[in-house]
């Protein structure tokens, strides 16, 4: 099976100062590796190397009257390497030991993964994890991707330095999972060899191959050629899918839409230093007539092809959560006439051009919106710049170059609004949280790059990182959608919906690698 991805990964390794490109990248880490629990498409979690997640109900999640916490995980018996070397809860616990070591850095949870104090291996198959304190993400394994220890351990403690730059991490990477690396050509393609010894039993596929083609034309072609079986995204618009289902119609070829649990929005700058306007996003007042001037309906309807539902939150249609705390999420609806009022407010009035000033200060609305280049986001800027240009503000667009789409401090400095595209999981604590600001004194090395800060979002975002409760999870969430919506914190738009390309006889295609086959 050939699968054709626009985005390379870079590392199998969290903690080695840089993380991969972005998505399609999860796919390729599970084809050679198996974690404790894994993420399905909608980030539900399943147990994989574990017998299963960790809950209070079964004893395996404990919260000590100090505030500090017992984790327990149960391995499945003969999981092995793919050197044939057994996997046992010490590979854990040194996995633990790197990811939690000061002297590496890590790519994302750093604040929760250094909560863990110790692990200890009680046997094989069992391991337990001391947190200092109480944190709600205990069960997502973070910080415990495994990691062989008897091939790193010596170089771990003889030249750290030596250890992050090892070809281990990428070229010469020895996992868990169905298919062995077999060959890595960065920039071009990965090959991926049945791996016979899988604790599950045989995979399918001989061969599996992911080649990075970084053109969404060149994406489509290959797989019209029948070069490629599998396009994963992100590829192309669905606009262009959906031309590519009318010409495979009746072949058994699909384009399939397929809601992500990714959310599109907008990045407001809230930091005066970096604003390209005083008055502009960090104005309350601003943020909110702006949101109620997007026109969420239009964007699903023309970028998502009528498949992407609208957003009003990190919270999503599918999220069991949603219907607990849907009440208490403001909304912005498409309001012109409200979004002339707020702005306004604020001081900003037309002048004589019909473009925004701001009294007292003469500041012209003047500002650009800046996008990434991902699929569909130049047609999402052309959309929300219209409808600001109806208020008065003489909008434009800046495409940062794709060399620069990665790069953490030309996103966080971009002096208008960025447009964004993230998963829900994790959007709350990762993207919303002060500490979490990205800056020159943490090399920008961090998920909240637009600057955003609120004693009251930190507090509830606090709770709920300790909070295990699903109850009193529920009410601090819908206190905390309904303090940072007022604020405005974000303007979100709308689910990303991609298509995914198969051809006929590719069977089984989920984030289950080990289901993949091909007649």
């Amino acid at each position: 099976m050939t699968i054709a991805s626009s985005r390379e990964l870079l590392t199998f390794a969290d903690f080695v100062g840089y993380g991969t490109s972005g998505g399609g990248n999860r796919t390729a880490r599970y084809i050679a590796h198996d974690y404790l629990i894994a993420e399905d498409d909608v980030r539900d979690y399943y147990p994989q190397l574990a017998v299963e997640v960790p809950s209070a109900d079964n004893g395996t999640w404990r919260v000590n009257a100090d505030g500090s916490m017992d984790v327990t995980w149960t391995l499945r018996p003969n999981v092995k390497w793919h050197d044939g070397t057994p996997f046992t809860a010490e590979d854990l616990v040194f996995s633990h030991r790197l990811h939690t070591d000061r002297d590496f850095t890590l790519s994302s949870n750093g604040g929760t993964i250094r909560l863990m104090e110790s692990a200890a291996a009680l046997d094989p198959l069992t391991l337990t994890v001391h947190w200092a304190r109480t944190n709600a993400l205990a069960n997502r394994a973070y910080g415990l991707d495994p990691m062989p220890r008897h091939l790193l351990q010596d170089l771990y403690q003889s030249d750290k330095e030596a250890l992050i730059k090892n070809p281990f991490f990428n070229g010469e990477f020895v996992g868990l999972g169905p298919y062995r690396l077999a060959r890595w050509e960065a920039g071009v393609e990965l090959a991926f060899a049945r791996f016979d010894d899988y604790y599950l039993g045989r995979p399918p596929l001989d061969t599996v191959i992911v080649r990075y083609i970084k053109d969404g034309s060149a994406m489509v072609a290959n797989i019209l050629a029948e070069a490629v079986d599998v396009v994963v995204p992100p590829s192309v618009d669905l606009e262009t899918a959906a031309e590519l289902r009318r010409r495979w119609e009746g072949t058994g070829n699909q384009a399939v839409p397929q809601v992500t649990d990714r959310v599109r929005w907008l990045r407001p700058q809230f930091r005066p230093e970096l604003a390209q306007l005083k008055n502009g996003m960090p104005n309350l007042s601003v943020r909110r007539g702006l949101s109620h001037a997007v026109d969420r309906g239009t964007l699903a309807e023309v970028v998502g092809q009528g498949f992407a539902p609208t957003a009003d939150s990190w919270v999503g249609p599918a999220d069991p959560l949603r219907a607990q705390v849907a009440a208490a999420i403001p909304q912005y609806p498409y309001d012109l006439a409200r979004a002339q009022q707020l702005p306004a407010e604020a001081g900003w009035t037309r002048g004589s051009d019909g473009v925004l000033v701001h009294q007292p200060s003469g500041e012209r609305f003047e500002a650009y919106i800046s996008v990434r280049p991902t699929t569909g986001a130049d047609k999402d800027g052309a959309i929300i710049a219209d409808g600001w240009k109806a208020l008065g503000l003489q909008i434009g667009l800046h495409f940062i170059p794709p060399a620069q789409a990665d790069d953490r401090q030309v996103l966080s400095t971009q002096p208008f609004v960025n447009l964004s595209s993230n998963g829900a999981s994790g959007f709350w604590d990762e993207i919303l949280h002060t500490k979490g600001i990205a800056s020159e004194a943490n090399r920008w090395n961090g998920a909240n790059n637009h600057g955003y800060s609120n004693p009251r979002v930190d507090s509830l975002i606090d709770r709920l990182l300790i909070t295990i409760d699903q109850q009193e999870r529920v009410n601090f969430s819908r206190q905390l959608l309904q303090e940072t919506m007022t604020d405005a914190a974000i303007i979100p738009m709308y689910w990303q919906t991609d298509p995914l390309m198969l051809l006929r006889g590719v069977k089984g295609f989920t984030w289950r690698t080990f289901d993949w086959d091909k007649t």
